[in-house]
């Protein structure tokens, strides 16, 4: 039976079995988001160790990259990572107000910034995406916009909800489609890759809901005490909390998650936790 079909099954019926994990390992100082890349490396920015740190399939550091700083290869509160189709990185550098992008080896390509986007107001990045036409997107919590790049890092326009700015954004991501997803507060906004607004998913609210990724058809939004996976085909949705994971150390908050072929990728604080999904049959 495939993860999808777990997923599914998940979804749609009660806890039969839950979730388990497998391995885990405490890596980190305060990890803050995480990305699982098309040749399957997982990366984790660390906002305590200004860094950016891939981890092995066996949650061992392959290599730890960034230090506290101004320059090309370091980092000041490294806010959210993601990784594009041709395998680049972009690390949403937020304290230093910009958004690098490293190649697949992480070395430097290029900087946006308040200076090479032509920005006349403050920028407070706080995550990033990229289309498959190569077009980037700058979640801006001090504009509380998106702000709109065309490949060659100039900017095309900005946009929010209509004619008003969003509440609290807090993630941003593109679908292999090109849709657009924006966390704002308690709600995830979806775009086109134009900037119109085509839908609105609520959330459950008193969450603090910090990130969103995508996989097979489901969101999986992230507060630090639980994870929402919302069906975007029936919208269908379960809770994860720390207490329905067998095998976790409590009290140490949520930061992302991540669904790999096999389970799924839970990122706290300090860990990093590989979990499958148990059912039994009735």
């Amino acid at each position: 039976m495939t993860v999808f079909v777990l997923f599914a099954f998940l979804l749609q019926s009660p806890w039969d079995g839950g979730i388990a994990v497998e391995s885990s390992q405490k890596l980190f100082l305060n990890a803050r988001s995480a990305v699982l890349t098309a040749d399957e490396r997982l990366l984790v920015t660390d906002m305590e160790q200004n860094a950016v740190i891939i981890v092995a399939g066996d949650n061992s550091i392959q290599r730890s990259f960034g230090q506290k700083g101004w320059g090309n290869d370091a980092f000041d509160g490294p806010r959210d990572i993601t990784s594009t189709f041709l395998l680049e990185i972009l690390v949403t550098d937020r304290d230093n107000e910009r958004v690098q992008r490293f190649d697949k080896d992480m070395v430097f390509v290029r900087s946006y910034d308040r200076n090479t986007l032509g920005l006349d107001a403050p920028l407070r990045p706080v995550a990033s995406a990229q289309s498959q036409q190569g077009e980037i997107f700058i979640l801006d919590e001090e504009g509380k916009r998106v702000i709109w790049a065309d490949t060659r890092g100039r900017m095309k326009g900005t946009f929010s909800i209509g004619n008003r700015p969003f509440s609290e954004p807090k993630d941003i991501l593109i679908s292999q489609d090109d849709v657009l997803f924006v966390l704002d507060d308690s709600q995830v906004h979806r775009f086109d890759t134009f900037g119109n607004l085509t839908g609105t998913i609520p959330l459950p609210d008193g969450n603090a809901w910090e990130s969103i990724s995508l996989s097979d058809g489901y969101l999986y939004v992230v507060s630090p005490g639980s994870i929402l996976i919302h069906s975007l085909n029936t919208g269908a949705e379960a809770v994860i909390t720390q207490s329905k994971i067998i095998g976790m150390e409590q009290d140490s908050p949520f930061r992302a998650a991540v669904h790999t072929g096999e389970g799924i990728i839970i990122l706290t604080s300090t860990s990093v936790y590989r979990c499958s999904i148990r059912t039994y049959d009735r």
